[in-house]
């Protein structure tokens, strides 16, 4: 299975490898919005309970009685179906994590936790249920997921401008910003092609590696699943919002540590001289996303200062000149 295969190539690297996504995961300023405003901390809870299913998953598969694990998921999943949208991907996930990490194939994962895998599923009645009890309310304030002014092939159109948005930000978090009301619709084939081909590639890459290196390929299916449910043609609030990328920010960085301690092992030796330039790496990573973090919590320092600087960055939005 993979998990022995990850376990033979990384060794006694691999709790330092996770130490280093863990940290870089936690530090990212392209988190502030998620951890600091207080309205979209149900992002951040959100991403607690489905990592917390994922993890019972996985202490599950390797106990002797799986049974209490399995529950902890379950539960951790349903709470997480009453917290965010976006959860109702989670399901989905832990099949593909299961696939890859765990039974080897499709058939093996469903033969081995068919009763987890269709537990996990029912939490989907939640969201349904909830839905169902507030269409009535929702009908009667005219809100819900339609968003005037923005059709769901417009909505469909943008999403891959605004996928690449994310991405740089993930690489190069030199330009967030609290509000983007602004984010002009996709009208023409010059704003469309050129992001579209870009995540068409990139989404194909990920089946390549799906079908190759599958372990490869979990992390790219991690970034597009979780992002679907606000990325695709139902539009829900704003067209984009950096919050959406507190849990696909995971996969971003394991990608890049993950490769960085690749490129070092090929490149760099002795494994003396290897380990130092890491660890001054990590340092240096962790040191500069720590202190954008902490520069960007001070633009949340109160109302007007928030405004500024979402208008430096974006002098055309009109919300943030009205407030």
């Amino acid at each position: 299975l993979l998990t022995e295969i990850l376990r033979v190539r990384y060794g006694n690297a691999s709790a330092w490898l996770a130490l280093v996504v863990a940290l870089v995961w936690l530090v990212h300023p392209l988190h502030t919005q998620s951890v600091t405003y207080l309205i979209q901390r149900a992002e951040s809870l959100m991403g607690f309970w489905y990592l917390l299913t994922l993890y019972g998953v996985i202490r599950g598969a390797h106990a002797p009685s799986p049974l209490g694990w399995y529950a902890v998921s379950f539960v951790s999943c349903a709470m997480g179906m009453l917290s965010k949208t976006v959860m109702v991907t989670a399901p989905a996930t832990i099949l593909l994590y299961d696939r890859v990490f765990l039974g080897g194939s499709f058939a093996q994962a469903w033969r081995q936790r068919c009763s987890l895998h269709l537990s996990l599923a029912a939490t989907w009645m939640l969201p349904a249920a909830l839905a169902v009890q507030c269409a009535p309310m929702m009908r009667h304030w005219n809100v819900g997921l339609h968003v005037p002014g923005i059709s769901p092939l417009g909505y469909l159109l943008t999403q891959p401008g605004v996928l690449v948005h994310y991405l740089t930000l993930s690489v190069w978090p030199s330009a967030l910003v609290f509000d983007y009301h602004d984010w002009p619709l996709a009208g023409h084939l010059e704003a469309i092609l050129p992001p579209t081909v870009m995540m068409a590639t990139l989404a194909l890459a990920t089946l390549w590696a799906w079908r190759r290196r599958p372990a490869l390929g979990f992390l790219g299916a991690w970034f597009f699943l979780i992002l679907a449910p606000t990325s695709s043609i139902v539009p829900l609030g704003e067209v984009a919002d950096e919050y959406r990328m507190y849990l696909p920010l995971a996969a971003m960085v394991c990608f890049i540590v993950l490769g960085g301690s690749e490129v070092l092992r090929r490149l760099v030796s002795p494994a003396r001289v290897r380990q130092g330039l890491a660890a001054g790496l990590v340092v240096t990573l962790v040191a500069v996303l720590g202190g954008l973090t902490v520069r960007r919590n001070a633009d949340y320092h109160d109302e007007a200062t928030l405004w500024q600087g979402t208008l430096s960055k974006r002098p055309d939005n009109v919300r943030a000149r009205t407030y």
